[in-house]
């Protein structure tokens, strides 16, 4: 697969048969007037699900999707531990 700066959201989109050529066309133009991201206006025009749109950009980006709770757990806790020595607080949201 190409990488991020080849391929683009809605070829990933169409090469996975989650939006077709018309509804990424239609998706465009209306973006510009909503001022959405691709990806927000095929979810708000009900083409798509958030889960949709990010496994499409974890492959546009080169990233796993992590779909285990229990990692985003210990993630949480790995990144807590190794950021609070470096201030006094921290704000985190799962």
């Amino acid at each position: 697969m190409k990488n991020k700066k080849d391929k683009k959201l809605g070829e990933i989109l169409k090469h996975q048969g989650k939006a077709s050529d018309k509804q990424l066309k239609e998706a465009l133009k209306q973006q510009k007037k909503d001022r959405l991201l691709l990806g927000e206006e095929l979810v708000k025009q009900g083409v798509l699900s958030d889960k949709d749109v990010n496994q499409a950009l974890a492959i546009q980006f080169g990233m796993e999707i992590c779909s285990d709770v229990s990692e985003l757990s210990s993630l949480k806790n790995f990144i807590l531990r190794s950021l609070t020595p470096l201030s006094r607080s921290i704000a985190f949201s799962l």
